[in-house]
């Protein structure tokens, strides 16, 4: 750390810890701990600057977790704190791209042991342990403070049991972890295992000596099922995967559709289509939809330039081209790889991504209203969520399951809530 600051400016900062501080020892204190000027502090900023913290704003320390998103604080939110503006907790935010750090393995026990001695009374590790045991820590496990972002899978700013084994466990027991998240879809985790342990393979036998290719382009993808069944979901963890296992440089999925694609003029869509193919390069790129890009009957349709521009991209080395996912309903994307048939040259993985049974969707539905803050009636859970289950399938349309499958969940929940609120008393909800 850098020198103290001047004993006043430290007596005044610390005088006011328990209240607001001012908004020039605001200012003050974030250029000490952002030196990068990024507008964000992570962890192992937090903890570098830890006896500095301690004098001046321990407030920050205590409430770290509750300003946190995915680890990461910004400027503003520091301000609201130190300012004593914050009103309730803040809602978490999403993180995409956790989970691409690596490292070592490490024995079960000996884990065991450093969680143990780290943990605070919630049975987590904060940023209060690691601060309090940040020489130990830097010693003996400097992950734990510089990837603290990765291993945070939940992005609640605390490392669980289970995060912490899942990130030293090495990447089948990361995959474990992200796909027991998913509800139902048996049948396309075990494509994702296999895809997984079709190139694991293939990096042990060159590492035998065996002259095999095993992946000479990169891996581009078919994800096809009804909406609402969890595409966009895996494609996040399938960018995190290709990372982790060191076929792309970036955990980073960058999500388009048509419009982010195809200009309205002529001579415009091939470089609109290869900015986005530029920005993406180092991770997945994701087109949901992708049959829209081909559906117009028009000859003079620009979707056709885009496609034949991410064609030609997809012959590219990875690195200098993302992978890509195509995405979309099974029969519209069997129309769009029939009416671009160079797609079957250049696509090697098709996924299916199955309707949710009703049994599935209370699964789902259990979880998003726990997520939401409620609670259902314990009897609907009763026997594996079967009452439940049957209310789903008699109250709902085979073709809205299809069509919605998760989306559901959202309309129920939403449909419930109106009744709770109608019933609840305003001075007693």
């Amino acid at each position: 750390e850098r020198a103290a600051e001047p004993a006043s400016a430290t007596r005044t900062a610390a005088a006011a810890a328990d209240g607001p501080l001012s908004e020039a020892c605001i200012r003050r204190i974030w250029q000490r701990l952002d030196r990068s000027s990024s507008g964000s502090i992570q962890v192992k900023d937090i903890v570098a600057n830890a006896s500095f913290i301690q004098l001046e704003c321990p407030r920050l320390l205590e409430q770290y977790g509750r300003i946190a998103h995915g680890g990461v604080v910004k400027n503003q939110d520091v301000r609201r704190l130190l300012l004593g503006l914050l009103d309730g907790p803040l809602a978490p935010g999403q993180s995409e791209g956790r989970g691409g750090a690596k490292a070592a393995k490490m024995p079960e026990d000996q884990l065991s042991d450093v969680f143990s001695r780290l943990k605070d009374a919630d049975g987590t590790i904060g940023v209060k342990a690691l601060v309090a045991h940040r020489a130990y820590v830097m010693r003996a496990f400097p992950a734990l403070i510089n990837d603290f972002e990765a291993i945070d899978v939940d992005g609640d700013s605390k490392v669980t049991w289970d995060e912490l084994k899942v990130f030293y466990g090495g990447t089948a027991e990361w995959l474990e972890h992200e796909l027991e998240a998913i509800v139902g879809l048996e049948e396309l985790k075990s494509q994702v295992r296999a895809f997984h342990r079709s190139v694991l393979l293939d990096r042990s036998r060159r590492s035998l000596g065996h002259a095999v290719q095993g992946m000479a382009k990169a891996p581009h993808m078919i994800f096809q099922g009804s909406p609402g069944t969890g595409k966009t979901s895996l494609a996040r963890i399938m960018a995190r995967l290709l990372h982790r296992i060191g076929v792309t440089s970036s955990p980073e999925l960058r999500e388009v559709q048509r419009p982010e694609l195809v200009a309205e003029h002529v001579g415009q869509t091939g470089p609109k289509t290869q900015g986005v193919l530029d920005a993406a390069k180092a991770g997945v790129l994701f087109i949901d939809e992708a049959y829209r890009l081909t559906a117009a009957e028009s000859k003079n349709d620009f979707g056709r330039e885009a496609v034949e521009t991410l064609m030609a991209a997809m012959n590219d080395p990875l690195g200098k081209a993302p992978v890509m996912i195509f995405a979309g309903y099974t029969a519209d994307m069997a129309d769009f790889m029939r009416a671009n048939e160079g797609l079957y040259r250049r696509i090697g993985y098709a996924f299916d991504f199955s309707d949710y049974s009703p049994e599935e969707l209370a699964q789902i539905f259990e979880q998003l209203t726990r997520g939401r803050g409620f609670q259902l009636e314990p009897a609907l859970l009763a026997d594996g969520r079967a009452a439940l289950a049957k209310l789903i399938e008699e109250n709902t349309l085979p073709r809205a399951r299809s069509l919605m499958n998760g989306g559901l969940c959202e309309r129920l929940f939403d449909a419930a809530k109106q009744c709770l609120d109608a019933r609840d008393d305003p001075q007693r909800p």
